[in-house]
């Protein structure tokens, strides 16, 4: 598990970097009012208009947190099941079978090394109109096809963290092909609706 400040300065890769990955809180010139003051110098007042685009706050409980990231079939579809732009993430995947399971058995690593553990979907925002607090579960609205499930885990440093959560085999799907996923995966609505999900 990579840190956010890994992915924030990565380069190169057109699906993992992203320079906005990881801030607290994001404010439009036109709804800001700032002063600065530090020692030794005089107090600062920030004319909005003088900004070149948006402030960025990043804080380092936000920025060193480290996370695994899975794509989330949200909602049945009779279309793709994956976005053509994933394929970029490689050409295989595994598709988690027991959620509730799988997060338990993270939960459990996380406990045992006393790591604080978080899960959730992420949220897509407008960098050009968002203005207001952040964090680790929201990133920039172009990332959207990704459709990301994120877990979290704090250990207070941006080092790589490995979570040792077992053999998974019990509750994943075999290793699928992207470019077959979907003629051997059905999540249309007609199955889900006869599966009693939709």
């Amino acid at each position: 598990m990579n840190s956010l400040d890994y992915f924030s300065q990565l380069e190169g890769d057109s699906v993992g970097a992203d320079e906005y990955e990881g801030i607290s809180a994001l404010f439009q010139p036109t709804n800001l009012e700032m002063t600065i003051k530090a020692p030794n110098l005089d107090e600062i007042k920030v004319d909005p208009a003088e900004l070149c685009g948006p402030v960025r706050i990043s804080m380092k409980h936000d920025t060193n947190a480290n996370a695994f990231c899975l794509y989330a079939l949200r909602q049945p579809t009779d279309g793709r099941l994956l976005d053509e732009r994933c394929e970029a993430f490689g050409d295989s995947c595994v598709i988690v079978l027991d959620s509730p399971e799988f997060l338990r058995r993270v939960a459990k690593e996380a406990n045992a090394r006393g790591l604080f553990c978080e899960a959730g979907l992420v949220q897509y925002y407008d960098y050009q109109k968002h203005q207001g607090k952040l964090g680790p579960f929201f990133k920039v609205n172009h990332f959207a096809y990704q459709q990301e499930f994120r877990i979290l885990a704090r250990s207070g440093s941006s080092e790589a963290l490995t979570m040792r959560i077992g053999d998974l085999r019990d509750i994943t799907s075999e290793v699928l092909p992207m470019k077959e996923l979907d003629d051997r995966v059905d999540f249309s609505w007609k199955s889900a609706r006869e599966a009693g999900y939709a």
